[in-house]
């Protein structure tokens, strides 16, 4: 397992100065290599060209060649550095007034059309379309505590336990409420809140139930804290403001989840530590 360096944040550094930093530190980077044609804050800096302005890596038209680019994107990845600097930051985020933005947690996911992206299969709800999903937990604030792609054919339900458990806080005891809406309703999804002592806030399907005295009726508290939901569908519209995360452009999901990464750090640095 990788160990991170503890590394403090300059508020007046720009995201890719940290990012740049970041990766000096924890891997096995050297920008004074004689032989080295660009320094790794350029890389960085033309990969997230590519994520703002591009869906294709041979759009690329910068100082780096395209393909050289890729193939440093993929290095990345291979290391995981895109997901241990989002894990980084979030920790920073959190140590202010963890248990106020941990307090209503909300989880959905959404549908990303496949373009380029091998092994995945056709979801019938998307005009019987091939595609992905990105199943996410967020914050009172919408950042992502938890980011996981899977194949857009798998229910929402299914995708509950892999998403919590990748969840990147161990604190999960300041979470009190859990929002999500009736693809969520289950009795495993429930029973598994409660044994966390955490409150799920999730409406019934009622089609599935014949019973009418079984039916959960939320409180007037419950109602109001329901309406937070919505945090989790502005996340959503922030990350698909990205070219490269709109559609699947990337062949295989793990590349895909990688600019995911990225794009969450850069709105997290932006929006809640800058």
């Amino acid at each position: 397992m990788l160990f991170i360096l503890i590394m403090k944040i300059n508020i007046n550094s720009s995201f890719s100065d940290i990012l740049y930093k970041f990766i000096l530190k924890n891997y096995n980077y050297n920008d004074n290599y004689i032989s080295r044609k660009y320094s790794e804050k350029q890389y960085i800096e033309e990969i997230i060209t590519v994520l703002n302005r591009h869906i294709y890596w041979s759009h690329y038209k910068g100082i780096i060649n395209y393909k050289v680019l890729n193939n440093k994107f993929n290095e990345y990845n291979n290391l995981g550095i895109f997901k241990s600097f989002y894990n980084y930051l979030l920790n920073n985020y959190l140590k202010k007034q963890c248990k106020n933005k941990l307090k209503i947690v909300s989880i959905d996911s959404t549908f990303i059309y496949n373009k380029q992206c091998t092994n995945l299969q056709r979801n019938k709800y998307f005009k019987n379309k091939k595609g992905l999903k990105i199943s996410s937990i967020v914050d009172i604030n919408g950042v992502p505590l938890s980011i996981f792609c899977e194949s857009g054919h798998i229910h929402d339900a299914k995708l509950f336990d892999k998403t919590i458990n990748d969840t990147i806080i161990v604190n999960k005891k300041y979470i009190k409420y859990f929002l999500g809406d009736s693809g969520y309703d289950s009795n495993n999804i429930r029973n598994k809140l409660n044994e966390l002592s955490i409150t799920p806030i999730i409406p019934q399907n009622k089609r599935n139930i014949k019973n009418q005295n079984k039916i959960i009726i939320f409180t007037e508290i419950e109602n109001q804290n329901y309406k937070r939901r919505i945090i989790v569908e502005n996340y959503f519209a922030w990350i698909k403001n990205k070219p490269k995360i709109l559609f699947v452009f990337e062949k295989n999901i793990n590349n895909y989840l990688n600019f995911v990464y990225l794009t969450s750090s850069i709105i997290m640095f932006n929006r809640y530590i800058k």
